[in-house]
């Protein structure tokens, strides 16, 4: 964009030098009309550059902020996924003392709380790909995921 930026400013900047060598060297000058477009020309690229510098700042100061806010969502997430792993292991369904119908609810559960953690997961990994960070693997989900369908398994059975 910078790039861009100087050869049009470099380009605004020859078509004005034109213009005044044309109006030194012509007996009448150039048409009005045609000076005047030049110099809207000029205004014009300066307000555009102006305008795009402020929307700059704006666009870092949001991605600063989206940055910030996709951290905690992840922070927040990596907390879920750990009490939802830690629940797993003490109130999950292959526990041996509740009944089968225990087990199955538990089982349904686990596996919509699993479903939900994935999809959130998968909204994430698009935001860290966004920010260029290395997408977040969620071992424990993963884990979970296998075991509830391990545990449908057994419990047809």
């Amino acid at each position: 964009v910078e790039a861009s930026d100087e050869a049009v400013d470099v380009d605004v900047t020859r078509v004005g030098e034109l213009y005044e060598t044309l109006g030194a060297h012509m007996p009448r000058g150039p048409p009005r009309p045609e000076s005047d477009a030049v110099d809207d020309l000029r205004a014009s690229w300066r307000r555009l550059r102006v305008h795009a510098e402020a929307r700059s700042a704006e666009m870092a100061a949001m991605e600063t902020s989206l940055r910030a806010l996709l951290m905690g969502a992840l922070r927040a997430f990596t907390v879920e996924l750990r009490a939802l792993a830690s629940e797993w292991e003490t109130a999950g369904p292959l526990s041996s003392v509740i009944s089968n119908e225990d087990a199955r609810a538990r089982l349904g559960r686990f596996a919509a709380a699993a479903e939900n953690r994935a999809a959130q997961l998968l909204e994430l990994n698009v935001g860290e790909r966004l920010f260029g960070l290395e997408p977040t693997a969620a071992s424990e989900l993963s884990r979970i995921t296998r075991a509830c369908v391990v545990c449908e398994r057994l419990l047809t059975l």
